[in-house]
């Protein structure tokens, strides 16, 4: 070995020592954020939530605090359970917390995603297609497309009067078919498209895998390098088949990076539309008689209509803090080691915010659990100017903020306004003429949708 070469060697290992000294003198200094204690070796593995993950968070939170972390398998994972945190790291340290993590499911070697705009790394690629996305998405450049979703949504209106009984499936071809008319000009077909078969399947299992404690392969990172080399009878390897599907499904999607999700995620909120309305008649006729003060019942609701409906918006928004759409978003990931509120947060650890525990806060909205539009109206009745503000939670924060966050609003708005002028929701009733109750539960992992229910949509009768 060369003196040169040598000399280089000396001072890598000295700077790498260096630097582990000092990652160490941080953590002893730091501490972790608090958490349920970890077993040895695979730490809280067993303990995170497959199902509905946001309300064992929330629980957690309560224990640990706002800002607490579990551990899986040597990486750490921060949850964050507030609004003043999620804002102090992904607001004003948001060129080290805007990265988002390697999932390898969604890798090359198995699904091969890493097209979708979601997963990109924090970098130059990921800015120039944000920058694209956001200027398409923007509130101004929406404007192009009201007369678009309007039609859209009197079609569905027509298709759910002729059969009441399916509208989870009208709900769902409504999104598709905005979204895709959108980005293509492409039409869903009433019954049997291809395409949105494709994309209901591939949402499916995108939420089905994208979280921490969703599938082992995730949890294991290690073993995504030699994944390949493990056959596929072996214990433990049902991802495979997973892998494959999802593959396939990529390869007939590739052109179409920000659908397939936001399908998913605009449809749960439309559900829980139908879901209270059922539930809370009293509010559904103090809407209804705002909008045929609008309206005359002479015409169909447009956006136009949007400032002088303030109680109907104000329901809208409170159907997204209730149930956000996707309560945890996605993971990030943080670039350096950082320490917060004492806290040593490490490099590469895993962060979520919890937005439905930051939208459930009692101090922010007392009575949480309830459902209550008057949230956002001021005594006079008016909408509160700071509405769009306080549900930032429930599209993120920061660099990743959900750039759909504005067509999902005015596709919700525009939804629920036709589906008031147009119909009653009721409970439905047995063959005794006895209410159906309603359970009101939610499923879910990435997206919380409403499990399955029966109700009454039958057309408005003229007074």
């Amino acid at each position: 070995m060369s003196s040169l070469a040598a000399t280089l060697l000396v001072f890598l290992a000295s700077f790498y020592g260096l630097v582990y000294l000092n990652k160490r003198r941080l953590r002893k200094k730091h501490p972790y954020p608090l958490g349920p204690p970890p077993l040895p070796l695979i730490g809280n593995l067993l303990d995170l939530p497959r199902d509905t993950p946001w309300l064992t968070y929330a629980e957690w939170a309560k224990i640990y605090g706002d800002v607490f972390s579990v551990e899986v398998v040597g990486r750490r994972i921060i949850v964050i359970n507030s609004s003043a945190a999620a804002k102090d790291l992904f607001e004003k340290r948001g060129s080290i917390y805007s990265d988002r993590p390697t999932i390898p499911m969604f890798g090359d070697k198995l699904m091969n995603w890493n097209w979708m705009v979601q997963l990109l790394p924090y970098g130059d690629h990921w800015r120039m297609t944000r920058r694209t996305l956001d200027r398409g998405m923007r509130p101004s450049a929406l404007v192009q497309y009201r007369s678009m979703i309007e039609a859209k949504v009197l079609d569905f209106v027509s298709h759910l009067a002729e059969a009441p009984e399916s509208f989870f499936k009208h709900t769902e071809r409504l999104q598709a078919s905005i979204i895709m008319s959108m980005a293509y000009g492409y039409d869903v077909q009433p019954e049997n498209d291809s395409f949105l078969a494709v994309v209901q399947e591939a949402s499916e299992i995108a939420v089905a895998v994208a979280l921490p404690g969703s599938i082992l392969v995730n949890d294991l990172p290690i073993l995504s390098p030699t994944v390949l080399h493990v056959p596929r009878w072996f214990p433990g390897t049902s991802f495979w088949k997973i892998a494959q599907r999802g593959r396939e499904l990529g390869e007939l999607m590739v052109n179409d990076p920000i659908s397939f999700v936001k399908n998913s995620m605009v449809v749960s909120t439309l559900l829980t539309a139908f879901l209270v309305l059922a539930l809370h008649p009293d509010m559904q006729r103090k809407a209804q008689t705002e909008l045929d003060a609008v309206t005359g019942r002479s015409r169909p609701p447009t956006f136009e209509d949007r400032p002088h409906l303030p109680y109907v918006d104000a329901f809208c928004k409170e159907l997204i803090r209730w149930h956000p759409i996707a309560p945890l978003g996605l993971p990030r990931m943080v670039q350096e080691d950082d320490v917060y509120r004492r806290y040593f947060i490490p490099k590469g650890a895993l962060l979520m915010v919890n937005a439905w525990a930051i939208l459930r806060d009692p101090e922010t909205y007392p009575n949480p659990e309830a459902f209550i539009p008057e949230r956002f109206l001021t005594d006079d009745g008016l909408l509160k100017d700071n509405c769009d503000l306080a549900l930032a939670p429930a599209f993120g924060f920061g660099r990743r903020v959900c750039p759909g966050r504005h067509l999902a609003d005015a596709v919700v708005f525009m939804t629920v306004v036709s589906v008031l002028s147009a119909f009653d929701v009721a409970k439905a009733k047995d063959a005794d003429g006895m209410e159906i109750p309603i359970a009101g539960t939610y499923a879910g992992n990435l997206v919380s949708l409403p499990e399955p229910f029966q109700c009454s949509i039958t057309s408005r009768s003229v007074e």
